[in-house]
């Protein structure tokens, strides 16, 4: 720092606002939901896309935990990755599910720690992708697999299943 003349470090400071608004600028503007936590499981970074998936505004989030965004169940199932996440400085995939007023919507989660200069996870940041279609479609198969296309009665195959735990 003492080699640097004051106008150098002014042209580094600017330069680095560019960056972090560029970079801001991308997380804000992601059609995925970006979030980041800290250790206790306070949301200190949610971008409009999570925002908007839960039905809150970002300041309504951000310094809230995730008990106070979600049922206590859910809240519970996605701390203990955040959780884990922090204990082993190592990436976690998770499918959530989002209930919501007009229907419930599904996301494959992926929370990624973020290091230090000493490698200790410092924030985790989760990266979400919706897959609601994909699970729409898991479930309408599965329908299919156990009842007639026409009838919508059951068919052979779930009557045998049915029978199969009846006499065990």
């Amino acid at each position: 720092l003492q080699n640097k003349s004051k106008a150098e470090l002014i042209a580094e400071l600017e330069d680095l606002r560019v960056s972090e608004k560029k970079y801001r600028v991308m997380l804000d503007e992601s059609s995925d939901p970006i979030f980041t936590f800290s250790p206790d499981g306070q949301y200190r970074y949610v971008n409009l896309a999570f925002a908007n998936g839960v039905g809150k505004g970002t300041e309504e989030i951000i310094g809230k935990r995730i008990c106070d965004v979600f049922s206590k169940e859910e809240a519970d199932k996605r701390f203990a990755v955040v959780k884990w996440v922090f204990e082993n400085g190592e990436s976690k995939i998770i499918e959530v599910r989002v209930p919501r007023p007009d229907g419930d919507r599904y996301y494959l989660t992926t929370a990624k720690p973020i290091l230090n200069d000493e490698g200790l996870t410092i924030s985790v940041i989760c990266i979400s992708k919706e897959i609601t279609e994909r699970k729409t479609m898991e479930e309408r198969l599965a329908h299919l697999a156990q009842y007639d296309a026409l009838t919508d009665l059951p068919n052979r195959m779930l009557f045998s299943d049915r029978l199969r735990h009846a006499i065990a």
